[in-house]
């Protein structure tokens, strides 16, 4: 006796069910060893024509399992600063655009890349 060959629909909600189970499982790993997973970040807003920025003058403790909390501060000028209250960066310098490793997530900002690095021993 032959047996029939399981048809194509449900082999893909088989695949659908299998790829479900193991993102769930994959999250929960994640999760577990990183005692909760890097929090989401709400210091963003919606400017009026329709882009994100880091919300200016807004600061954040975060707060991670294993870990020593960071404060996340945003200047008034909009910048990842030390306190909400810095100036504005001068003129005539650089800028550090990136993602969350440019910003410095997890350290302080006198930590991050930007306030780290130098350029032309400056």
């Amino acid at each position: 006796m032959s047996e029939e060959p399981i048809p194509l629909k449900t082999r893909l909600k088989m695949l659908g069910l299998s790829c479900l189970v193991t993102l769930a499982c994959a999250e929960g790993l994640v999760r577990f060893v990183d005692g909760g997973a890097m929090p989401m970040i709400h210091l963003f807003q919606s400017t009026e024509d329709g882009s994100v920025r880091l919300a200016p003058g807004e600061e954040m403790k975060v707060l991670r399992a294993g870990a020593d909390p960071w404060t996340l501060a945003i200047s008034a000028s909009g910048f990842r600063a030390e306190s909400t209250e810095e100036p504005a960066p001068a003129t005539g310098g650089w800028l550090a655009v990136g993602d969350s490793q440019v910003m410095g997530n997890g350290v302080e900002a006198a930590e991050a890349f930007p306030a780290q690095a130098q350029v032309g021993g400056r």
